[in-house]
């Protein structure tokens, strides 16, 4: 839990290391990172992807030409055969569509019409059609993807569209990529894809890695051309036609080769070193062309020796350079001031000062760089925070130069520094109360004390104590008199709270010894009590995982507790006496003083806290999710915000004498980024997307708002060079193994970063940074753009099942989803029914109902039906779904249809579970099958295909590892509950695949070697690594780290480390397309010769 933004939900992740000003300017005639190469069928022209646009250049090279603009994301181009047309993809309405334009240029004419990513792969040899990929709902008999699609777009099917737009056809319901028609138009070339791996992963060796495969649409057959365990992929005709070409990495990079049809070895053709080849494509005369280094190459018919196609781009990039930036709903981060009225926060990584007067903004840091971890001094007159802005984290202060003025609001000139700096990264720093030392983490591992004045650090909490996940996930907070800190250590969920000695000399001193996660821990106003979060007596979902947390406060001295425990009547007493002792003290501190020298601070000045565990209270009296929390200096309120169950954020200030909570406010979910208080505890201070809102703690009356409104100049470029060069250091530092799989990571990120100047959008970052992780050949890596705009396209839909065979008036109904929008009492829309239109706008046969339904859910529309039966049409108003929606609606129909198929093939005596995610509602789902509709079974299969991963392999394990040992019987020998009660005991067999990834893989590779029962199925690819996933700067930019593996006892790690099941069974794609399941076929015979024949009933 992160709790400084625990509403935001994202991690603020690093950004920046190199100023812009590194990067050269863009070099027009040597352009560099030219995607997508396509050579025109006669072999003139070549068409390619740059700076978002779609190019055209003579093949022989020369100045290219644009046909897009620059405004929205284009790539893919692919030709018609005549070479007069080109489709694309473009993301001009949020999501990839296929669009089609002349040559010559003209009007572009928009051929799709689903928010699903449509990404164009051919043109039909005739010209009429272009082939294309998509994730859509499908078809209702080869459904077999249905349980897939929650993994977003990876496993798309292929469809063709008319090129002057219409109604989409499937035409391969499994994933077909990189398609190649033959000019026959019955065999058709393509790749497959079995696994959501990075799309620019290199090297691996494993299931994961794709073939090559021709398809006979007329003979219906499907033949693997490529055996080899690595990468091959693209393939392309030989002008004849009885040979193809490929890519594949079977030289150890990605090169060129052929091999005939008829068979026999396959040959090498282009011998290119350190850089994948990419995008191939030919003309007919044999030339070929492709994409290397970020260049185009062109191998001409009949020549040994492929050559660099000469490119020159002449035209200017507007990104670059500065532009000003709205910052409105972009603060992430909050400090307030002790001494002045203003608050100090973080925008776009940046450093604000907000004056509480008159809510004028200033800006304090001007970096490419992120800053982060801001506080103030404790005398109000500097600003510390973390910087990457050097190629590392570092600590900045910036100090006010005059003494006049009360704070930074306004124009106070104030002098930059450098306070703390290594060889590693030094962040989340945190002044001691007087503001003379510093503590610190370095390296995300060390907490270290920094002292000002001798300008030295010391070790005080050392890396075998603790890990940190996530950056900000190593909470800790200074003792008043600074002489001791409070930190959490261990694991996140094995976390504990321990008073740690700030000179290093004494032992640390664990206070919490719950066993549970107790983190964040914080220290009272006095140094009295140590506060943290616990969730030892909170609620605990069924798979173990905490649901809520409580705050609890350990006392360090029985005196203290005491104290907290009194009376009003008590405490007074309890003050008097205290006063008295106070000032009887000063005499006799006179006269040791005058017989001792000063004293320094030893290891005596951490609290002993013996007996703690008899001193340590849950203040809250509901669990809760708290976000933050706060004792007041008197210790008779606890300040705590919280989301409750439906995600609204509520301040509580809690009686810490009768537990009686009362509400200080309730903002609406998105509402709250960051909270803080005065020193005095007297108000609380809530950053949200509209500003800063102060709430008075005694009354719970708003204060007002003070606005946050600043601009900021950005350099684009500069922002794209601190994204990279922050993920390059991130996967460097935080790599699960050191050695980062024996790569050149140095010559890697320089390899890679040369294409920066030529990047101009986000999408173009994301795939540079995948290209250069996937040289580490290692799951749960790669750069991602995630964009969503209120005005992108959203198809809705109705929920039903379309035959796409159908040629006549209107779309008919083959299948209804089971719970949709159809699935109504009374319902017309069933299956054979024909839908005629939607609001009035007819289907024809050349109209794609999907332009119809763009941005309906949850709104009703009128639909003009043909009744199954014939007659007249009819009318029907039905509120159709999202696409969410829609998937979990196919992905149930997947599973029922599975369960029915175990049943009917084991005559009853099978269950069937299928687990889609490690996570709380695949066990609750897995745990509901087992012990509800399969308890009387006498087995279960178990699949775990396409699980995309989560946490839950122990859990899972656990559940289906039971030994039956007794039972609960009555007088009358009924036998009601076996023993266990809650974990499985009969026999289970196990299905997983290619794309069971992350845990989804761990749990399969577990299960065989704690031989629970038989795996079934494809090989598993080893992807069992805990990731990193940060956004970064622009947020909808997401890039991942590895950071922990799984190792087994024999000290191999798992990743990459196949697992080969006892039986298997591959996904034939005839099968497929019947709608057949052989996996789950096999599965099913292998259990029942476990379980062997039926007993006799008694």
């Amino acid at each position: 839990m992160n709790l400084r933004h625990f509403v935001l939900g994202l991690i603020w992740a690093c950004t920046a290391l190199q100023a812009a000003a590194d990067l050269p300017a863009p070099d027009p005639e040597r352009p560099l990172w030219l995607r997508t190469p396509s050579i025109s069928p006669d072999g003139s022209r070549i068409a390619f992807t740059h700076g978002g646009q779609i190019w055209v250049v003579p093949a022989a090279g020369g100045e290219a030409r644009s046909l897009t603009s620059e405004q929205f994301y284009s790539h893919q181009p692919v030709w018609s055969p005549d070479g007069h047309r080109i489709a694309f993809a473009s993301k001009r309405h949020g999501n990839d569509d296929v669009f089609v334009m002349p040559v010559a240029g003209g009007p572009v004419t928009r051929l799709t019409h689903h928010s699903a990513t449509d990404l164009p792969q051919a043109f039909t040899p005739d010209g009429q059609e272009v082939l294309f990929a998509s994730n859509r709902l499908g078809d209702a008999k080869a459904s077999a993807l249905d349980g897939a699609k929650d993994l977003g777009g990876s496993f798309e099917q292929l469809y063709s569209v008319p090129v002057q737009g219409g109604r989409p056809v499937l035409v391969l319901p499994f994933p077909a990529l990189e398609v190649a028609p033959a000019a026959d138009g019955q065999r058709l070339l393509y790749t497959d894809r079995r696994s959501s791996e990075n799309e620019w992963r290199k090297h691996h060796v494993s299931e994961a890695a794709r073939d090559i495969w021709l398809f006979d649409r007329q003979a219906g057959t499907h033949r693997r051309l490529t055996d080899f365990r690595g990468e091959d992929r693209n393939a392309i005709w030989t002008p004849q036609q009885d040979a193809v070409l490929w890519l594949s990495e079977r030289s150890g990079s990605f090169n060129v080769w052929r091999q005939a049809l008829a068979g026999g070895g396959a040959q090498q053709i282009t011998f290119h070193k350190d850089h994948p080849v990419r995008f191939l494509s030919s003309a007919r005369d044999g030339s070929l062309v492709y994409g290397f280094d970020g260049e185009i190459w062109r191998l001409t018919a009949g020549a040994m020796e492929a050559q660099r196609v000469p490119v020159q781009i002449r035209q200017g990039n507007l990104m670059a350079g500065p532009s000003n930036v709205n910052l409105a709903g972009q603060a992430t981060e909050l400090a307030v001031s002790p001494t002045a009225p203003e608050y100090a926060l973080i925008a776009r990584g940046e450093v604000f000062v907000v004056s509480a007067l008159s809510g004028v903004t200033r800006r304090i840091t001007d970096t490419p760089a992120e800053e982060r971890h801001l506080s103030y001094a404790p005398d109000g007159r500097s600003l510390m925070y973390a910087s990457e802005r050097n190629g590392r984290w570092e600590v900045m202060e910036a100090r006010l130069r005059r003494a006049e003025d009360p704070g930074f609001a306004g124009a106070a000139p104030f002098i930059e520094s450098l306070l703390i700096s290594g060889e590693g990264d030094a962040f989340q720093p945190m002044f001691s109360p007087d503001g003379s030392r510093i503590a610190y983490w370095q390296d995300r591992t060390t907490l270290r004390v920094f002292d000002r004045q001798t300008r030295r650090s010391v070790q005080v909490l050392g890396k075998e104590s603790v890990y940190s996940y996530t950056d900000d996930d190593l909470n800790f907070a200074w003792a008043p008199d600074g002489r001791w800190l409070v930190s959490r250590t261990g694991f996140e969920t094995t976390a504990e709270v321990e008073l740690i000695d700030a000179t290093g000399q004494a032992p640390r001193r664990n206070i919490s010894r719950s066993g549970f996660t107790d983190s964040h821990p914080i220290v009272s106003a006095d140094g009295s009590a140590v506060l943290w979060l616990s969730d030892r007596v909170a609620l605990h979902s069924a798979d173990s995982n905490a649901a809520a947390m409580d705050v609890y406060a350990g006392f360090l001295t029985p005196e203290a507790f005491d104290t907290f425990r009194a009376t009003p009547e008590e405490r007074q007493r309890l003050d008097q006496l205290r006063q008295r002792q106070a000032a009887a003290k000063p005499d006799a501190a006179a006269a040791s003083t005058a017989q001792k020298a000063p004293a320094k601070a030893s290891p005596a000045a951490l609290p002993t806290a013996d007996g703690i565990e008899r001193r340590t209270v849950r203040l809250t009296p509901l669990s809760l999710q708290p976000g933050f929390f706060r004792l007041t200096p008197d210790q008779r309120t606890l300040v705590v915000v919280a989301n409750d169950p439906t995600g609204q954020v509520v301040g509580y200030a809690i009686d810490t004498a009768s537990h009686s909570p009362r509400v200080l406010f309730t903002r609406p979910p998105g509402s709250t980024v960051d909270i803080e208080t005065d020193d005095k505890v007297t108000t609380l201070v809530v950053l949200g997307p509209q500003g800063i809102e102060r709430y008075d703690i005694a009354s719970g009356k708003s204060q007002g708002v003070v606005p946050f409104r600043a601009e900021m100049v950005r350099d684009a470029q500069a922002e794209i060079a601190a994204i990279f060069d922050h993920a390059w250091r991130l996967t460097q530092v935080k790599f699960y193994d050191p050695k980062l799989h024996g790569v050149d990571w140095a010559a890697v990120g320089q390899a890679h970063r040369k294409f920066l100047p030529y990047v101009r959008h986000w999408e173009e970052l994301a795939e540079v940074l995948s290209e250069m992780v996937g040289e580490l050949n290692a799951s749960h890596q790669g750069g991602y753009f995630i964009a969503a705009t209120p005005s992108d396209d959203a198809t809705a839909s109705l929920g039903v099942y379309f035959d796409d065979t159908w040629r006549g008036e209107g779309q008919k109904v083959v299948e209804v989803l089971p719970g949709g929008p159809a699935d109504r009492p009374g319902s017309a829309l069933r299956s054979g029914t024909t839908l005629l239109a939607v609001d009035g706008n007819p289907i024809t046969a050349q109209t794609d109902v999907h332009r119809w339904l763009n941005r309906k859910a949850g709104q009703p529309v009128l639909l003009s039906l043909r009744p199954a039966q014939g007659g007249n049409p009819v009318e029907q108003t039905v509120i159709p779904v999202g696409q969410g929606q829609e998937i979990a609606l196919a992905y149930r129909r997947w599973v029922d249809q599975r369960r029915e198929q175990v049943t009917r093939l084991s005559g009853g005596r099978l269950g069937y579970i299928h687990v889609p995610a490690m996570d709380l509602n695949g066990y609750l789902q897995a745990y509901s099958d087992l012990f509800g509709q399969h308890r009387l079974t006498e087995a279960v299969v178990v699949d775990v295909r396409y699980n995309g991963g989560g946490n839950l392999h122990d859990q899972l394990a656990a559940l289906l590892t039971g030994q039956h040992l007794a039972a609960l019987v009555s007088r009358d020998g009924v036998r009601f509950i076996d023993i266990p009660t809650t974990r499985w005991s009969k026999p289970s067999i196990l299905i997983a695949n290619a794309a069971s990834y992350s845990d989804g893989s761990a749990f399969p590779a577990l299960y065989q070697r704690q031989k629970i029962g038989k795996l079934v199925g494809q090989r598993v690819p080893g992807t069992a690594t805990a990731v990193l996933w940060e956004h970064q700067l622009d947020q909808r930019v997401v890039y991942g780290v590895p950071q922990l593996g799984f190792m087994g006892e024999d000290g191999k790690w798992f990743e990459n480390q196949e697992i080969v099941p006892e039986v298997i069974v591959d996904a034939d794609p005839v099968a497929v397309t019947a709608g057949r399941d052989p996996q789950l076929e096999r599965a099913v015979q292998e259990l029942l010769l476990q379980i062997g024949p039926a007993k006799a009933a008694r």
